[in-house]
């Protein structure tokens, strides 16, 4: 029995595409990635029709967003060294005097969400326009 892909939506269509044996069903593979393919080519109509103000206006939301949300997450690092103490849902948390070594973990580890954030920040900032 073969699968109606044509009701699949874009993730489902994803889904069976990684999870398909390409060959033992060749024919099904390549009707998934031409019913992707149609998925993507109306997309790009879509923000082809999109004015380029329009998008201009929406990638500067967005900066503003990711700029908005790295000097928060910066903002909290410094707040947990200056504090010496990492909030936690459950419990009292993890504090520098009562255990040094899993506060540093964990601060090195958000200190490594930032050095990530400040690059994503940074492409999305600088990097080549995408239409």
């Amino acid at each position: 029995m073969q699968p109606d892909f044509s009701k699949y939506s874009k993730q489902e269509l994803k889904d069976c595409l990684d999870a398909i044996d390409h060959q033992r069903y060749p024919e099904r593979v390549a009707e998934i990635q031409n019913r992707l393919n149609h998925f993507y080519e109306k997309e790009q109509e879509r923000i082809s029709k999109t004015p380029l103000h329009e998008r201009k206006k929406e990638q500067k939301k967005n900066r503003k967003s990711s700029l908005g949300f790295l000097l928060l997450w910066a903002g909290y690092c410094i707040y947990v060294l200056i504090s010496g103490h990492i909030p936690s849902r459950f419990g009292d948390g993890v504090t520098l005097e009562e255990n040094p070594i899993l506060f540093f973990l964990f601060y090195g580890f958000f200190l490594y969400l930032l050095v990530f954030l400040i690059v994503l920040t940074y492409e999305h900032w600088f990097g080549k326009e995408r239409a």
